[in-house]
């Protein structure tokens, strides 16, 4: 590989970083659409920049990511807001039915702010063990070469 080609992907890679390190820091996250419960605004392989905001700020409609009472991470469209018992009914815009429980505030990650359509491949790719083997041979390839 060129020295010329390695400075274009170096920086290339050092933007994309910097734009990662710099929305971390000030309340933005990642995060892959991985099924279809969202299609056809948010398809599955999204990659949606959620914005992180309180639960008591979030807004009837807003699409909103959260922790389950497992700790996984859904994004759901906010459809009922109960101030009073500090939470959030939500639902899949694909579900015919709203989830089955309701979400604390506490729980509650972010607004979604951006969507990329089919980008949040990568994310969901680099987060498997083939993914990250993937990585670490190539930054051993690109140390050799």
């Amino acid at each position: 590989m060129t020295s010329k080609i390695k400075r274009v992907i170096l920086i290339i890679i050092a933007a994309l970083a910097f734009v990662m390190i710099v929305g971390y820091l000030t309340g933005y996250r990642y995060y892959a659409i991985e099924t279809g419960s969202m299609e056809k605004k948010y398809p599955v392989g999204s990659l949606t920049i959620v914005k992180k905001m309180p639960g008591d700020k979030i807004k009837k409609n807003d699409v909103i990511t959260f922790r389950t009472g497992n700790k996984a991470i859904v994004t759901h469209r906010a459809i009922n807001i109960n101030y009073e018992e500090k939470s959030i009914e939500t639902k899949g815009d694909a579900n015919n039915t709203p989830d089955s429980s309701k979400t604390n505030f506490k729980n509650v990650i972010g607004k979604v702010v951006i969507d990329i359509p089919y980008a949040g491949y990568i994310i969901m790719y680099f987060s498997t063990v083939v993914g990250k083997l993937t990585l670490l041979l190539a930054i051993i390839i690109w140390v050799i070469a």
